[in-house]
């Protein structure tokens, strides 16, 4: 079992490439705790491929933060740029539903 303070330091120093300091920075944590945060993860990641085993997980509930923009799939037109067409799933800018079919609007 991985904490989600060992993916998160993983995430930062392994994946994102920023220096210990920096990670444990924006852990606010302190530089030797990342360090020994980052040993443990790094024995329990070699643990796992080189046994065979499977990585779970845990330490409770998480924000995750999407960097997907909802898209009309017929115009591509950005529906996060008017939040009342994901809320009414519509595109504005072709007047047409998120799916592509044509609606009937009056105009306005």
């Amino acid at each position: 079992m991985m904490s989600l303070d060992e993916f998160e330091a993983i995430r930062l120093v392994d994946l994102a490439g920023m220096y210990q300091d920096a990670g444990s920075a924006q852990m606010d944590i302190s530089r030797q705790t990342l360090g020994r945060i980052l040993e443990r993860a790094h024995r329990k990641i070699v643990d796992v491929l080189v046994q065979g085993k499977a990585l779970r997980i845990e330490g409770g509930n998480v924000d995750v933060q999407l960097k997907i923009q909802p898209r009309c799939p017929k115009c591509r037109y950005s529906l996060s740029r008017m939040p009342s067409a994901i809320i009414e799933g519509r595109c504005h800018h072709f007047r047409r539903t998120a799916l592509g079919s044509p609606e009937k609007f009056s105009k306005e």
